[in-house]
């Protein structure tokens, strides 16, 4: 969920596809849907998931299982015209817990992180310049007392709640 002056923009999956619904948020009237098929996901399990506003206009990500219980992190980028540019699909083991919200990077670059708690706790990069990712992985030995946020602090250290600092400079 997205505010924009007069509009708010949703979008959700459904039905094997990614969906924008744009609302006017003083009429409530519909001004425009888009839909994105896409053949990577696997129904009926969408398991969180963050869209937000970027530079380059929005960035998605949200989770899924297949049927052998492999578990998948979908990114979508989509420019200010809502039109799909491109979508990545990274594996993440199994899920145990909600994913992080997206977060961009402190260093003003085009990179985004999420984390997700599983056996490890597994720590996300997606670029949304070039399409890379990457994955960073810290076993875990702190259980649930992570709370499955991430903040940068002003000395641009990735923290994680309920563990040490983590420096940028691993990544």
């Amino acid at each position: 969920l997205i505010v924009k002056n007069d509009s708010i923009v949703i979008a959700y999956y459904e039905d094997d596809s990614m969906k924008i619904k744009i609302i006017n948020s003083n009429t409530g009237a519909d001004l425009a849907d888009f839909y994105y098929a896409n053949d990577k996901m696997f129904p009926p399990v969408y398991y969180g998931g963050n869209f937000i506003e970027c530079d380059s206009g929005y960035l998605s990500a949200t989770s899924t299982m297949d049927s052998s219980n492999n578990s998948f992190i979908i990114f979508k980028v989509i420019d200010h015209d809502f039109n799909l540019i491109h979508t990545k699909v990274v594996g993440t083991g199994h899920l145990q817990y909600p994913m992080s919200d997206l977060l961009k990077s402190p260093l003003g670059d085009s990179c985004y992180y999420l984390a997700h708690l599983s056996d490890s706790l597994r720590v996300f990069e997606f670029n949304i310049s070039d399409f890379s990712s990457r994955t960073f992985t810290f076993e875990k030995g702190f259980n649930d007392e992570l709370n499955r946020h991430l903040y940068f602090n002003s000395s641009e250290e990735l923290i994680v709640p309920g563990l040490h600092m983590i420096s940028s400079n691993y990544f």
